[in-house]
């Protein structure tokens, strides 16, 4: 069987190649994302020029940008927005109800300095291509979606998941020795020879990386299923063991786009009530930043120190909110409930290397290269192998 399983290997291998060395050089990067985009862009995501005063009130603020931009909905509104920071605030485009679709917005974040409601930037998030503004969105993008229309990127990056989940068992395999004993022999598979021939040398990188990095890339592998098949493919298996909790937006039907639900309390009165809801149950942390979701008339409040570690950790909770009358849906809380549901609530802490702060994400980030390497070093061992064969 093993000539079997290295065909598969080979085969998998070179179909998933190019899509894993973009994922992975891709995936290294957006690690950092907010850093970098940070770095990139200091003249918006800091304070200058004096403004640097007490931040507005979260209602006040908002308002101040909803005046500001009559064509959009807000639809997030940070919290914990660090002395020096400028608040990121998030939009969509409202409903145009003359023309029947939203109104060609053009952006769907601000950049908004705190204590003045000045808006200093307007930036499309995800938005084409490599100039400074949106280099770090657009291969966060480029990541998860390979830029194809519609669903079409999602569903190639989790087929390919799919593929590369199983390759790297398979690859795992193949590292066994045949002699015995076992240990002794499969200890050479860890290695890297030194002044070894360029092939053994790209055998030893392809079989020691994999081996090294194995049960990292195996997480990446499984959570990408998550992200990119989740309705498709990961919800109806898990499903078969567990069922997950339905979400506040499961449980009530969506309104039509030129009909949005009317939220009567604003962002500063859920942000009060889930600080008094987190205090309650004994949380350290504060509201981080509130999202709003017109269609369902649904406040969703993230709990995170600050701006930049909204993913932080394994044990972010949410709170949802109803817009008419403010009262609690649903606790969503890390590591409780059903095993579907702490089960999803893990995948992106994992994928992004939060659930280990700061070691994860350069952890995750060291995989991204390792599986880039990974793809040309497997690339590289079929040409050299099949050179011979060719020239003949």
């Amino acid at each position: 069987m093993r000539p079997v399983w290295l065909l598969v290997h080979r085969v998998a291998g070179l179909a998933t190649a190019g899509f894993l060395l973009v994922a992975g050089l891709t995936g290294a990067v957006i690690a950092f994302h907010f850093e970098l985009d940070a770095a990139l862009n200091p003249d918006i995501f800091a304070i200058h020029g004096g403004e640097a005063g007490p931040p507005l009130p979260v209602d006040m603020l908002a308002d101040r940008v909803a005046a500001a931009e009559p064509q959009a909905v807000l639809r997030y509104m940070p919290l914990n927005v660090r002395p020096g920071e400028t608040a990121r605030i998030g939009l969509r485009p409202r409903f145009d109800a003359a023309a029947g679709r939203p109104a060609p917005l053009g952006y769907d974040e601000v950049f908004v300095a705190p204590d003045s409601g000045r808006i200093i930037e307007r930036r499309q998030r995800y938005g084409c291509c490599l100039d400074r503004r949106h280099l770090v969105g657009f291969l966060y993008r480029l990541h998860y979606t390979l830029l194809l229309p519609g669903r079409w990127g999602t569903w190639l990056m989790g087929a390919v998941a799919v593929i590369w989940l199983a390759d790297s068992f398979i690859g795992a395999y193949l590292t066994l020795p045949r002699a015995r004993p076992l240990a002794a022999h499969w200890a050479v598979s860890w290695k890297i020879k030194r002044g070894a021939a360029p092939r053994r040398r790209h055998l030893d990188l392809h079989r020691a990386g994999g081996l090294w990095f194995f049960p990292v890339l195996v997480m990446l592998a499984f959570t990408g299923i998550y992200f990119n098949l989740n309705a498709e493919l990961f919800r109806p298996a898990v499903g078969l063991f567990s069922q997950p909790t339905p979400s506040p937006y499961e449980q009530r039907a969506a309104r039509p786009p030129g009909d949005p639900a009317v939220a009567r309390i604003g962002f500063g009165g859920i942000a009060e009530r889930a600080a008094a809801e987190a205090a309650r149950r004994g949380w350290r942390d504060r509201p981080g930043g509130i999202s709003y979701h017109p269609a369902y008339g649904i406040y969703a409040v993230h709990f995170f120190p600050g701006q930049a570690d909204y993913g932080a950790g394994p044990n972010r909770p949410y709170l949802y909110y109803d817009g008419s009358d403010g009262r609690l849906l649903q606790a969503e809380v890390p590591l409780q409930g059903s095993a579907a549901d702490i089960l999803f609530r893990l995948q992106f802490p994992l994928h992004s290397g939060w659930i280990a702060g700061l070691p994860g994400r350069i952890l995750v980030s060291l995989a991204g290269l390792v599986t880039a390497m990974l793809s040309v070093t497997g690339i590289v061992l079929w040409w050299r192998r099949g050179r011979p064969a060719r020239r003949g």
